[in-house]
């Protein structure tokens, strides 16, 4: 018990000198920086991969927005409104409760896929179809856009890792003794 103790002092005796304790890792390294980027190899290879399947599930985002709101018409123009109208949505005989919902995920889906297309974000494209560094193993059940990105796997490990590093390099210029 006094070694836990004694554990959790240290760690908050270190976090009052660290002068950079009060960020959060995910900050050090803004998601715009220059050393963020993919490299232009990098970036080839992921549009070749991934472009096209990018592009057929936003078509099926748009084809099941469109099924979805057939069903639900009339929507509300008012935002306000919208909302009153969305708990009221009755469960039964159909759940048009369930079916708004997964409108509004498709929309957003939808909207970050054509941002993603229209802007080349290749990087944004990896990550939403590459898992994490170290997760792969824990996913049962992968998506087919999971499966999609497989070819690209290793580029997004090589690049999880360059942030990392990029993001344990800027800690240390900051005066940070902790990592």
């Amino acid at each position: 018990m006094e070694n836990t103790q004694m554990g959790t002092q240290n760690t908050a005796d270190q976090s009052a000198r660290c002068p950079i304790a009060w960020m959060h890792p995910d900050d050090i390294l803004s998601p715009t920086d220059p050393a963020v980027r993919l490299t232009t190899g990098e970036a080839q290879v992921v549009e070749e991969a991934l472009a096209d399947y990018a592009a057929q599930e936003l078509r099926m985002c748009q084809e099941n927005m469109i099924f979805r709101l057939e069903e639900l018409h009339p929507i509300p123009v008012h935002p306000a409104e919208r909302e009153e109208w969305a708990r009221n949505l009755p469960t039964a005989p159909k759940d048009l409760r369930s079916t708004y919902a997964h409108l509004e995920l498709e929309r957003a889906a939808a909207a970050a896929l054509h941002k993603a297309l229209t802007r080349r974000d290749w990087a944004g494209l990896l990550v939403r179809y590459t898992t994490e560094t170290g997760t792969r193993d824990k996913i049962k059940y992968p998506s087919s856009g999971i499966k999609a990105g497989e070819s690209v796997q290793h580029i997004r490990d090589a690049w999880d890792k360059r942030v990392a590093d990029l993001r344990t390099e800027r800690a240390r210029r900051l005066g940070c003794t902790c990592v």
